[in-house]
């Protein structure tokens, strides 16, 4: 088993990650080492979609540590979940990033990801989970 990437961010992070290990859904996670150190992770999420006709994917977190930015380790995370969405027949991949995040969207385009051109907009809602 890798090495706990959890420990990365905040403590408050550590609940999410690990109810994400327990959860039995389609994903990839995938984590980032410079040697032996951590230098990220990339965690995505899969799905059956209509529209797409096929699995449709979501790039859920994509987590450069700040001392290993803008060396291409965001480049070589992409590269490894393309080629592991193709080798899985993943029709389409997604992403949802800040409008003021320059250094992703470059990233993100230069993977022929983009705004959708249809006017659409992602809603979100919150729910209230009982355990």
């Amino acid at each position: 088993m890798p090495k706990p990437i959890i420990l990365l961010t905040g403590s408050g992070l550590v609940p999410v990650f690990f109810a994400l290990l327990a959860d039995d859904s389609p994903r990839l996670c995938l984590n980032i080492f410079q040697d032996s150190e951590p230098a990220g992770f990339i965690i995505l999420t899969v799905r059956f979609s209509m529209e797409f006709g096929g699995l449709d994917a979501f790039i859920d977190d994509l987590f450069i540590r700040p001392a290993y930015r803008r060396q291409g380790f965001g480049r070589a995370a992409l590269k490894a979940l393309f080629k592991e969405c193709r080798k899985r027949k993943v029709r389409a991949e997604h992403v949802e990033v800040s409008r003021d995040n320059v250094p992703a969207k470059a990233l993100y385009s230069s993977y022929c990801l983009k705004p959708g051109e249809d006017n659409r907009q992602l809603f979100s809602a919150l729910l209230e989970i009982n355990s």
